[in-house]
């Protein structure tokens, strides 16, 4: 034995590939070693005897022959004919080739008629067994075919009409701004919603006010104090001593003698109208300009013609009852879009609506201004706040998993009834309390598993029973086997299903 490197000719066989085709394969090599490769999936229509005419080929050929194939039956065959096989090519090449040997010049010899040889060879064939024999066999191949249509081909669905139970119960619950979650000690958020609405109204003015009408005029004797003629222009003004201070235009311009004490008369009127500017003699004293650094001024008798005229006008009162009153509409208003923007199931709490803050608040006319009417335009924002149904569900499906009964789960698709059974009342620390019942139906747990090895293989009328025993059912359950004429439920679980 010996394994020096040699060059091998690696034939991939196909599973098309027979022992023809592969010989003729083989008459193209032309190294001294043949190595054929069955394919990782599928067979190649060689036998264990063909491998002897493949051997002799080879051996015409001047070439050693081996097998690469992971049939194990294959392998074994091959080396009882003296044939190195092996598992992987790889294996192939690093090991060495048991039995191998010299190399012999090619040469071509007659091709061998290897159909003629292999219709030689003995092979059992159906007729080379006796009768029994044959019934048995055929008998053998019935029964297992019965056996894989009994094992896969029946199907079996059983829905279970499960009795229906109400669990029920009375839930504390206390919505806060406070609280961010549901908690199952009966805690929930309470949602603030605003909306921002606009009104304008008015109302008759039930005050009255008193206006300036005439101007007071008078007169007034003006004094130089200097040696030189002082002009007056018209417009220069006067003040009387009184609080607040009065104010007087002279009418026209004057001129006031040269030389102290040189005095000239001048007509004045009072810059407001008013009652305000009649006043008594000697109240006029001084200039409003530096004119009083050069003249003196004094009136010797009283101002007179000033009057007054009483009008309309709101009060006080009037603004805060306008104020009210629109404040009052906009809360009715503000109720009606919250009750239309919060969704079906929500529920909110009226006495938690108020003014969050007012934007806009214009009277007209101003404060201490008259007017018949008073208008007011007012802008504010109303928030309220309320229990979000998503959030009463999750509190109540907390509450009813942690009392669930042993043995029962909540009915598939089921609805969850809520109901409050006290009136709202929202405290001074601002959380709205009130007791809700949360009710929702119940059925026993079924181990689909469990039930299904319950009744595999067992008769429809067997299997009936067993499933109304175990489940305390009020009425049988449906089975439907497929086919129809099969009489019996699979054997295997894979091939039942439990639907409720």
């Amino acid at each position: 034995m010996y394994n020096y490197p040699m060059k091998t000719l690696l034939i991939q066989l196909e599973d098309h590939d027979d022992l023809i085709s592969i010989r003729d394969r083989m008459s193209w090599a032309k190294t001294p070693r043949i190595m054929l490769v069955w394919p990782r999936k599928g067979r190649v229509d060689v036998r264990p005897l063909d491998l002897t005419l493949l051997q002799r080929h080879a051996d015409t050929l001047g070439a050693e022959l081996a097998i690469v194939t992971s049939d194990s039956g294959m392998r074994s065959a091959a080396r009882q004919q003296g044939i190195p096989a092996f598992r992987t090519a790889i294996q192939a090449q690093r090991k060495a080739w048991p039995g191998s040997l010299p190399i012999r010049p090619q040469r071509r010899a007659p091709r061998p008629d290897l159909r003629a040889q292999r219709a030689q060879m003995p092979w059992l064939t159906i007729s080379d067994y006796s009768l029994p024999e044959r019934i048995v066999i055929f008998s053998l191949g019935v029964l297992a075919v019965l056996v894989v249509l009994l094992a896969m081909l029946p199907s079996a669905e059983i829905r279970l009409d499960l009795p229906t139970t109400t669990q029920e119960i009375v839930i504390p619950v206390s919505a806060s701004p406070e609280n961010s979650t549901v908690s199952l000690a009966g805690g929930i958020p309470a949602r603030a919603i605003s909306v921002t609405l606009e009104k304008t109204a008015s109302l008759p003015a039930s005050g009255k006010i008193n206006l300036p009408d005439a101007r007071a005029e008078g007169k007034v004797l003006l004094t130089n104090l200097t040696e030189s003629e002082i002009r007056v222009p018209a417009g220069s003004i006067v003040l009387a001593r009184t609080n607040p201070v009065a104010r007087f235009e002279i009418l026209a311009n004057t001129s006031v003698p040269a030389g102290a004490g040189k005095t000239v008369e001048a007509n004045i009127r009072a810059v407001d109208g008013g009652a305000a500017g009649n006043l008594p003699a000697g109240t006029v004293a001084a200039f409003e300009s530096p004119l009083g650094l050069s003249l003196s001024v004094n009136n010797p008798a009283p101002t007179s013609g000033g009057s007054d005229k009483i009008q309309p006008a709101p009060t006080e009162t009037d603004r805060a009852r306008l104020r009210e009153i629109l404040l009052a509409d906009l809360q009715k208003q503000a109720q009606e879009q919250i009750k239309a923007q919060i969704q079906p199931g929500d529920i909110w709490f009226p006495s938690t609506l108020e003014t969050s803050q007012t934007l806009d608040e214009i009277y007209t006319p101003a404060l201490h201004q008259p007017g018949s009417q008073l208008s007011l335009r007012l802008r504010a924002e109303f928030r309220a706040f309320y229990a979000a149904e998503s959030d009463l569900r999750q509190l109540a499906t907390l509450t009813l998993d942690s009392a669930l009964p042993a043995g029962y789960s909540p009915k598939a698709n089921s609805a969850l009834s809520l109901d409050a059974v006290t009136a709202i009342f929202t405290g001074p620390d601002g959380a709205s309390r009130w007791q809700l019942r949360a009710a929702r139906p119940l059925q026993p747990t079924v181990d689909s598993y469990r039930a299904v090895l319950l009744v595999r293989g067992q008769s429809l009328q067997r299997a009936s029973s067993l499933l109304s025993e175990e489940y305390s059912l009020s009425q049988p359950p449906s089975i439907i086997i497929q086919p129809f004429f099969w009489k019996w439920l699979p054997f295997l679980p894979s091939r039942i299903e439990i639907k409720e």
